[in-house]
């Protein structure tokens, strides 16, 4: 993503501020309501109780929000996103978590965080689509320990905006075998929407080469 990009994508989300609000129409999700939806797939591969999590593009914050709704322990949430009106709204909802505008304190990034979560990120149409996600899966890939997930748009539909990115699952697919070769890809949620899962801790057992959570069918 350049510059014009972020200073568009910035400006386009500003006007939505504007026009809906406090909301998921601000956030481009559309009137449907189904936030809590992708919050709970997104969260639903690892029990991130006691865990560190980084929420990237986290608009207002509200991932955080579904995580103590839903009562999971001991979560050290932190949020960061490119709009800084977004942040600001985010600091006062949720006063105890982290938040951060634009990017990363450089100690934040070097102590890294277990897991990874981002909703929504890439489905805006750019110069350099998989470039862009490229960029960012390798980032995930060297800031968290545990693993991240990451939903799309769905290029198997029946019509796409000009101004949406609409992934294709198995190009996705073989840029996630880079990092791990646990990895899990969930379309079963909704038809035009899908969920990557890297996960980066699952142990092996090496007599049986199975991953250990397998075990007992062995």
């Amino acid at each position: 993503m350049n510059n014009k990009e972020i200073r568009e994508t910035i400006e386009r989300y500003n006007q939505r501020l504007e026009e809906h609000g406090e909301s998921e129409e601000a956030l481009g999700w559309g009137p449907k309501g189904r936030a809590k939806l992708r919050y709970e797939i997104l969260l639903s591969r690892w029990d991130i109780t006691s865990s560190s999590v980084l929420d990237f593009g986290c608009g207002f914050g509200d991932m955080y929000g579904y995580i103590t709704a839903k009562g999971i322990p001991y979560v050290a949430y932190t949020g960061m996103d490119i709009n800084s009106r977004f942040i600001d709204i985010a600091t006062h909802k949720y006063r105890d978590a982290k938040f951060y505008n634009g990017e990363l304190p450089e100690r934040a990034a070097k102590a890294g965080f277990d897991f990874i979560f981002s909703s929504g990120v890439f489905n805006h149409a750019l110069e350099d689509n998989i470039g862009f996600i490229k960029e960012k899966l390798d980032w995930f890939d060297k800031t968290c320990k545990r693993g991240f997930a990451v939903n799309f748009l769905s290029n198997r539909v029946d019509y796409q905006y000009d101004y949406t990115y609409h992934a294709d699952p198995a190009e996705i697919l073989q840029l996630a075998y880079q990092y791990s070769n646990n990895v899990v890809l969930r379309n079963d949620y909704m038809p035009f929407e899908f969920t990557i899962f890297v996960d980066k801790g699952a142990e092996v057992d090496e007599e049986y080469t199975v991953y250990n959570d397998y075990l007992r069918y062995v």
